[in-house]
């Protein structure tokens, strides 16, 4: 598509397609994609309405299967500090269940390039 049909923005990819803006929401469904072997996949995200804010996860093993999932009620904040309470409060919770190999996934490339950047978020170092 013409980047200036789009004022300069890419348009997202869903499973590997570029799609336009009226279509995101309607014709392709967002698909799961289980972890390598051996590793417990991460995914996590916030949430922000008006003053109130949630932050939610759920760890799944390399065949989908659940190993922990939970949700969490934040007193405001922004959209930011959501994310990143949702990922530490899942480290601490695959620490807890003694998960050795993990691999995140979230929507947020600032939260992402933080991770890469300076490590494990608030002081957690790994998982061991």
């Amino acid at each position: 598509m013409n980047p200036s049909l789009t004022g300069g923005i890419s348009l997202p990819q869903v499973n590997g397609k570029k799609i336009s803006r009226g279509d995101a929401y309607h014709q392709y469904p967002i698909c799961w994609h289980p972890s390598p072997h051996c590793y417990v996949k991460l995914n996590f995200d916030g949430s922000i309405n008006s003053s109130r804010s949630a932050a939610a996860f759920v760890l799944r093993n390399e065949e989908g299967q659940p190993v922990g999932a939970g949700a969490l009620n934040l007193d405001g904040g922004t959209i930011l500090v959501a994310k990143v309470v949702a990922l530490k409060e899942r480290l601490l919770f695959a620490k807890l269940k003694c998960v050795k190999k993990l691999m995140m996934e979230e929507d947020s490339k600032l939260v992402i390039k933080a991770c890469k950047m300076f490590g494990c978020p608030l002081g957690i170092l790994n998982l061991s």
